[in-house]
């Protein structure tokens, strides 16, 4: 029975690695990575890999001595096997081996991190002389609420030491869209992400990027698109798409409440700067129109009410 039990974990460990084989060499069946479509998305998914890497070492080599064991030494042997309870050499061993594994991902992790986190911002929230990176092509304010994400972009330059109070208070000329970051391929773009009610967690998984919104902070991020996915065609008044295959989701990955799975965004990265300013001016007119036509009848009505109507 006990080379039964052994058979049955080589199966199940050698299906799972197979698996694993198969999702890696065949991308195009959906069971690896999402489309990396950032500069710091290879060096996420490197880290990925690496981290794989040791634990998958590890597990072969602790499920590889479990089956070896169960072949080798059923219950009912004869003896008992020799204790190894104090053994100084295997307690150095396993607790130095795991360590020399935490200090390497540790060491590949920070760079990493630092790129996609804190480059350009000696802390986490905001402070007073280095609001954004002085190289930010883009500064887009993310502010999460139940259930969406409003993104607001500003239509004018931005002196860099006014960005806390741009996230703030804004100017009349700034666009808010709902659920929709548009930026443009190689944009060097900083994310200013805040919370108005409970907390949430802004997830791009093709940009590699995923941070906690917190209320009462404001939390920068960056990145740099590589792949293009939509331009602005002028004559139709509308964003289209350039790969049908590049429908890039914007998640909450917090649990927010009752309707948290209806908190989805899209992300559209423009060819260039001019398809993103085309969008940009089309979106800002519509803005206005749509201002302007629900000033009428309120207008009107007041007319009629003191007997000016014409």
């Amino acid at each position: 029975m006990h080379r039964f039990w052994s058979l049955l974990f080589a199966t199940v460990n050698l299906a799972c690695l197979a698996l694993l084989v198969v999702a890696y060499a065949c991308p195009e069946l959906g069971w690896w990575l999402p489309d990396a479509a950032s500069t710091q998305a290879t060096n996420i998914d490197s880290l990925f890999y690496l981290i794989t890497a040791l634990c998958g070492f590890f597990f072969v080599a602790t499920e590889g001595i479990l089956i070896y064991s169960l072949w080798k030494f059923p219950s009912t042997a004869p003896g008992n096997p020799k204790p190894i309870h104090g053994h100084l050499g295997l307690e150095i061993g396993w607790t130095i081996a795991p360590l020399v594994g935490l200090l390497v991902i540790t060491a590949a992790s920070l760079p990493v991190w630092q790129a996609a986190r804190y480059q350009g911002f000696p802390t986490s929230t905001l402070p007073g002389n280095s609001e954004t990176p002085p190289d930010a092509d883009q500064v887009i304010l993310v502010t999460a609420r139940q259930w969406d994400w409003h993104l607001k972009y500003a239509t004018e330059p931005l002196p860099s030491e006014g960005i806390r109070q741009w996230a703030a208070e804004g100017t009349p000329s700034d666009l808010v869209v709902a659920n929709e970051l548009h930026v443009w391929k190689g944009a060097k773009v900083s994310l200013l992400l805040r919370t108005t009610d409970v907390i949430h967690s802004f997830f791009v998984p093709a940009l590699r990027l995923k941070q906690d919104t917190l209320p009462g902070k404001t939390i920068p991020m960056r990145f740099e698109a590589t792949v293009s996915n939509v331009r602005f065609d002028p004559a139709e008044g509308r964003v289209v798409p350039t790969d049908t295959k590049a429908s890039w989701e914007i998640a909450c990955a917090e649990l927010c409440g009752g309707n948290h799975f209806r908190m989805r965004g899209k992300l559209f990265v423009h060819p260039d700067r001019k398809s993103y300013d085309a969008w940009l001016d089309h979106s800002k007119r519509q803005t206005r129109s749509r201002s302007l036509t629900a000033m009428v009848p309120q207008a009107s009505s007041s007319i009629q009410k003191d007997g000016f109507t014409q």
